[in-house]
């Protein structure tokens, strides 16, 4: 029976083409009908995509071409980023702090974490407090908190890591790197459970990381501790009060006070 169907498709593609051939495929014609060429291969290059700069590379204006200044940006493939480990000297994948990752890069990612990082936010933010933006991250979708985080312009921006079972840590790391770098005055995690948030945060010996389950809770953990990071579990946390603390911190210069800081240093010293 196979072999009886495939020979009856080859008769029939056979009189098709014939058919073309003779200009009976709709449109008559004397001349056989032309094939056309394919119109292009698609190479990945998103740089002629003027109306979504989201998937164009970062520009130099000075170099004329694209450069890849604070890492891969845009939206990211699995391929880029096992390129980027292969030509890289240290064999790390740098990503810009706001790139995208596909549902295979972010897979890749899970699966090597120590591979790829991201670089910090660069740029000039409007934030109250000494120009720095505060990152915020959040591992669901919240949409009270994250409107509330949008609604305070400049002095928020959003992480680009993804939510994944390693994005909490990578965003640690981000806030921890930006610490450093002076390039964020301190991070915003939006979480349903702040017990893991809390742990891993304050393992970074710059952050000071406070859960802030009310207004007044926030105000202690910036009076007593100089707060850099706001843990909020984001399903327990009404829209009007995450407004409030998010206004509060971000217009927080987080200084920490000097008998906290002596403690701090003896604790690492006997740890």
């Amino acid at each position: 029976m196979n072999r009886i169907d495939s020979q009856l498709i080859e008769l029939i593609t056979e009189e098709v083409l014939k058919a073309f051939g003779r200009g009976e495929g709709g449109n008559r014609t004397d001349a056989p009908t032309a094939i056309r060429p394919p119109l292009g291969t698609c190479t990945g290059d998103y740089s002629r995509f003027t109306d979504r700069p989201d998937l164009s590379p970062i520009t130099n204006a000075d170099s004329g071409g694209p450069t890849q200044t604070s890492g891969l940006a845009g939206i990211v493939t699995a391929q880029q980023l096992e390129e980027a480990i292969r030509s890289s000297p240290d064999k790390v994948a740098t990503l810009a702090h706001d790139a995208r990752l596909t549902p295979l890069a972010n897979d890749f990612v899970r699966e090597n974490p120590q591979k790829v990082r991201r670089a910090a936010p660069t740029g000039t933010f409007a934030s109250p407090a000494n120009g720095a933006p505060w990152l915020w991250w959040a591992d669901g979708h919240y949409p009270a908190a994250q409107q509330a985080a949008v609604d305070q312009g400049g002095a928020l921006i959003a992480s680009g890591v993804g939510r994944s079972d390693t994005g909490l840590v990578q965003v640690v790391r981000e806030t921890g790197d930006g610490l450093r770098s002076g390039s964020l005055s301190g991070g915003i995690l939006f979480v349903t459970s702040a017990a893991r948030a809390g742990v891993l945060a304050n393992r970074c010996p710059l952050i000071r990381a406070v859960v802030g389950t009310c207004l007044d809770a926030l105000e202690q953990g910036i009076r007593q501790v100089g707060a850099n990071l706001l843990i909020i579990e984001a399903p327990y946390v009404d829209g009007p009060t995450i407004c409030k603390m998010l206004h509060r911190i971000s217009g927080t210069k987080p200084n920490i006070p000097a008998h906290v800081q002596r403690e701090l240093a003896e604790f690492h010293q006997h740890r």
